[in-house]
């Protein structure tokens, strides 16, 4: 008699554990799903980038714009190639390790 008496109750208990875990997890489904639908996910930078232009012209910055020295073109093919001063070939054959021993004579 115990026995059946203990098993209804513990049925009752474990089917009031268990709707308060689904209540739990929809509760915790739906505030995740809402702060990830309210959330914005623009960044501080891109928020700036985004921001809209300026519909006039700032005529200084033009004027700055303009007065700046023009590039003068160069003809690369008038140009020789030339070696450094400072180049020296070596006549010694290389290490193993691929460089040139050099050794004063």
């Amino acid at each position: 008699m115990i026995s059946k008496i203990y098993e209804e109750r513990l049925k009752n208990q474990l089917f009031k554990l268990s709707l308060l875990t689904i209540v739990t997890v929809v509760i915790w489904i739906g505030m995740a799903t809402y702060e990830s639908l309210s959330k914005s996910k623009i960044t501080q930078i891109t928020k700036i980038q985004i921001k809209p232009l300026t519909a006039s012209l700032d005529l200084d910055t033009i004027k700055d714009i303009k007065s700046r020295q023009e590039i003068i073109k160069v003809d690369w093919n008038a140009l020789t190639p030339q070696l450094p001063d400072e180049l020296v070939l070596l006549d010694r054959p290389a290490t193993e390790s691929g460089q040139v021993d050099v050794k004063e004579e």
